[in-house]
C-alpha cells in the first residue's frame, strides 16, 4: 500500500511538470534569462546581464583623474578612453595599474584619441604628432614607420587602442578640414595614408579604429547639433571609399558617427544609433569586426533624448553597435542598458554576440584570463 502511494505521487508529479513544459513550450524565451549555472568568464552566454551590459560601455576619464572610474572598472566596464588634461606624475605607473583592472578575469581595454595635431591625449606623455593634414604629404613608409614607433610608445604606457586614424575627406570649409583632421580631400590619397597608418598602429601592438563611418568630410560639427552629409549614393561614390579600402586590407574595428545620410538614415535617426546603417556597415565588415560609437555626449547623438547619454547609448547597442563610448555617463549606466536586456529593448542574444567580439579582441591582447 505504501509503494503504491509513493507510485501514485511519483506520476502525480511527472504529470504536472509534463503539463507545465507542454503550456509553455509555445512562449518566446524570456528577455531576462538567467544565465547558466557553469559560468565561464570566457562565455559570455553564461554571464549575467549586468556583465554583458557593463563589458559593451567604454567610459571617458581625464589623464588628469586616472582613479575616477576605479569603482566601475572594478565591476567590469569595458574599457576607458583617455581623454585631455594634466599628466600627473608618475602616469605610466598611474596608467598601467588602471589597465590591470578589471572583473572576473577579463582585463579593461584602454583607448586614446590620438589623431595627432589638435586631438593627441598623449602629447605630453609621449611627443606631438603633427596633425593628419600635414602628415598627408608623408611617403607611406614614413607614416607606417612613425605610426609603428608612435604605437610602441602607447603601449609602453598600457594603450592598446587608439581611436584613429580620421578615414574621413578633408572637404574645405567642412568642420574637419577646418580643423586639419584629414589627411587630404582626395579619397585616394586619404585611402592610402589611412592603410598606412593604421598598418604602423598595429605594428607596434595598438588596435586602430578607423573613424568617422560613413564619412564625416562633408558635414558640420556634430558635437554641437545634428549633422547631415551629403546623399548615399554620393557618399559611396567618395566619401565611403577610404573606409572601404580600409576594410578590404582586414582593418574591421570601426567607429561610427552621428550623422544623418539622406537615403540611409531615417528621420532624425544618427548612423551611430540607425539599425540601417549599422547593419550595412556589418555586411562590410562582417561578424567579428567591432562597431565602436563616436562619443555619445555628443548633441548629435543625444538630440532624440533630451540629452540622455544612456538612452543614446541603449539606441546605439539595440540598432547594431558593439561599443557605447559613454563619456559623461550617468553613474547607473550600466544597470539602465541591463535593464534594456530585461525589457527586450536589447535581445540578450545581440549582447552575447558584441560582448564575445569584445573577448576576442581582449584575447589578442592578452587581457583575457581563463577562469
Amino acid at each position: 500500500m505504501r509503494n503504491t502511494r509513493k507510485t501514485f505521487i511519483a506520476t502525480a508529479m511527472v504529470l504536472a511538470c509534463a503539463t507545465l513544459a507542454s503550456a509553455t513550450s509555445g512562449m518566446a524565451s524570456p528577455a531576462v534569462a538567467l544565465a547558466p549555472a557553469s559560468y565561464s568568464n570566457t562565455d559570455p552566454s553564461t554571464w549575467t546581464n549586468h556583465d554583458l551590459a557593463a563589458q559593451t560601455v567604454f567610459m571617458c576619464t581625464s589623464i588628469a583623474n586616472l582613479g575616477s572610474h576605479n569603482n566601475a572598472l572594478g565591476n567590469g566596464i569595458g574599457g576607458i578612453a583617455l581623454l585631455g588634461g594634466k599628466v600627473p606624475a608618475h602616469f605610466s605607473q598611474q596608467l598601467t595599474a588602471l589597465s590591470t583592472k578589471g572583473a572576473h578575469g577579463v582585463r579593461v581595454l584602454v583607448a586614446s584619441d590620438e589623431e595627432g595635431g589638435l586631438i593627441q591625449r598623449l602629447k605630453a606623455a609621449i611627443y606631438a604628432l603633427p596633425s593628419q593634414v600635414v602628415r598627408g604629404s608623408w611617403s607611406t613608409n614614413r607614416l607606417r614607420d612613425s605610426a609603428k614607433n608612435y604605437a610602441l610608445r602607447m603601449r609602453a604606457l598600457g594603450v592598446e587602442m587608439s581611436f584613429g586614424p580620421v578615414a574621413d575627406l578633408g572637404i574645405p570649409g567642412k568642420f574637419i578640414a577646418n580643423a586639419g583632421r584629414a589627411f587630404s580631400a582626395d579619397p585616394s590619397t586619404v585611402s592610402k595614408d589611412v592603410i598606412a597608418w593604421a598598418t604602423g598602429l598595429r605594428q607596434g601592438g595598438v588596435l586602430p579604429v578607423i573613424k568617422h563611418w560613413p564619412g564625416h568630410g562633408n558635414a558640420d560639427d556634430s558635437h554641437t547639433g545634428p549633422s547631415t552629409t551629403l546623399p548615399l549614393a554620393q557618399m559611396q561614390a567618395a566619401d565611403m571609399l577610404p573606409f572601404n579600402a580600409a576594410l578590404a586590407k582586414g582593418f574591421k574595428l570601426v567607429m561610427v558617427g552621428h550623422l544623418l545620410v539622406p537615403g540611409l538614415t531615417v528621420g532624425n535617426v544618427p548612423t551611430s544609433e540607425s539599425p540601417e546603417a549599422l547593419a550595412m556597415l556589418r555586411s562590410q565588415i562582417g561578424d567579428q569586426g567591432l562597431i565602436i560609437t563616436d562619443a555619445l555626449n555628443m548633441n548629435a547623438a543625444t538630440a532624440s533624448f533630451g540629452g540622455d547619454i544612456d538612452q543614446a547609448a541603449i539606441a546605439a547597442l539595440a540598432a547594431g553597435a558593439d561599443v557605447a563610448l559613454a563619456c559623461d555617463a550617468p553613474s547607473d549606466i550600466v544597470s539602465k542598458i541591463s535593464s534594456a536586456i530585461v525589457s527586450g529593448q536589447i535581445t540578450r542574444d545581440s549582447m552575447v554576440a558584441k560582448v564575445r567580439r569584445i573577448l576576442a579582441l581582449k584575447a589578442q591582447l592578452g587581457l583575457v584570463s581563463h577562469k
